[in-house]
């Protein structure tokens, strides 16, 4: 089967994922993410990289959101990558800044990915600081194809609100086909749930299927 047809077949199978989601849940929400971006060496083992995400929400669950991220990572040996950056959210109600740094660990396909992330939000009393932990799968399906599959706890160390207690934040499952388009694009189809406990009310499950483009320098 050519490699155009096999990375068009994987929309049914995404959408297949999205209807075998937990139907439990009594607030669910349906997302949509489009995002750009591109990635550059600065030296043979540091690399700069930009995102750009449009985020389409429904105005219940926060309304659209527009992400711009910059990041640098550092290629200390095959194993281990250290991470930091900038990012950016604006939201119809507000806006916010976050820094991060984080520690990248990769075992041939398998890797680990720790990251403390700061939010700093207009009159917050304090920064929201949250840790990232992802494990992720990158799987080569032909030359040109592969699949990502990714879990992630997010976990909120601070609250903006002095006063609250930690607390998880959410859980995320991923999967993603990446296709090499030419020597310097890549596309990315993808389906993300986030589910996010709430311990007075009922969990939210987000449903968000992602298309985007990423050019390689």
């Amino acid at each position: 089967m050519p490699s155009t047809t096999r990375f068009g077949a994987t929309i049914p199978i995404l959408a297949a994922a999205l209807a075998a989601a937990p139907a439990s849940a009594a607030d669910e929400s349906a997302q949509f993410w489009i995002f750009g971006g591109a990635t550059a060496p600065v030296t043979d083992d540091v690399t700069f990289s930009a995102l750009a995400f449009q985020r389409f929400r429904d105005e219940s669950h926060g309304g659209d959101a527009q992400v711009l991220r910059g990041s640098i990572d550092w290629k200390l040996d095959p194993v281990l990558t250290l991470g930091g950056g900038l990012t950016y959210v604006q939201t119809p109600s507000s806006h916010q800044w976050r820094t991060h740094q984080q520690v990248l660990l990769t075992f041939d396909a398998l890797s680990f990915r720790t990251q403390l992330e700061e939010a700093y939000k207009p009159d917050a009393a304090r920064p929201q600081l949250r840790l990232r932990e992802r494990v992720q799968a990158s799987l080569k399906l032909d030359p040109k194809d592969k699949l990502l599959l990714s879990g992630e706890l997010l976990y909120l160390l601070q609250s903006e609100t002095p006063g609250e207690d930690a607390r998880v934040d959410s859980w995320r499952v991923a999967a993603q086909v990446q296709r090499k388009l030419s020597d310097h694009w890549d596309g990315t189809l993808g389906y993300m749930m986030i589910l996010t406990p709430n311990s007075d009310r009922e969990n939210q499950i987000a449903h968000a299927p992602q298309v985007g483009m990423i050019y390689r320098y």
